[in-house]
């Protein structure tokens, strides 16, 4: 595993794919459903610390019937274009590969100017990697101190 550097930076951006079906109207509920839920669980986060203690936001603003590469990849360089002195989190492959992130493993930090990127399987209920007590152990202990 990647380690944080000391000198860290405190606010922790987190990236998703898209919103879900209730919660695409407004933007600061982006990974606010069953993925930011999960999320929260798995880190051992306290729900109201981690709505109040995180940036959240997803690739797209609406839910998307088919995942388009090239625009994900868009958004991504909009996005990161945003972030300054800051960590950020990105929610499983597509969104990695979105930001250039496809050489770094899970629970690695990679540092690209003054930004800390680091990705997780994505939290969703249908990725199967959680069922894996080991997988849920290793993505506590990166992520729980975090927030």
């Amino acid at each position: 595993m990647g380690e944080r550097p000391a000198d860290a930076m405190s606010r922790l951006v987190v990236i998703g794919e898209a919103p879900g079906h209730e919660s695409y109207v407004i933007k600061s509920l982006a990974v606010m459903g069953n993925t930011g839920r999960n999320l929260a669980d798995i880190a051992g986060w306290p729900w109201g610390r981690y709505v109040a203690q995180t940036d959240r936001r997803n690739l797209f603003d609406t839910p998307q019937a088919a995942w388009d590469t090239r625009a994900a990849a868009e958004s991504a360089q909009r996005i990161e274009a945003t972030l300054r002195q800051c960590q950020v989190l990105l929610l499983g492959v597509r969104v990695a590969h979105a930001f250039s992130y496809d050489d770094v493993g899970n629970y690695e930090w990679e540092q690209r100017g003054r930004i800390l990127f680091a990705r997780i399987p994505h939290p969703s209920g249908r990725n199967r990697m959680w069922n894996d007590p080991m997988e849920r152990a290793r993505a506590y202990k990166f992520l729980h101190g975090l927030i």
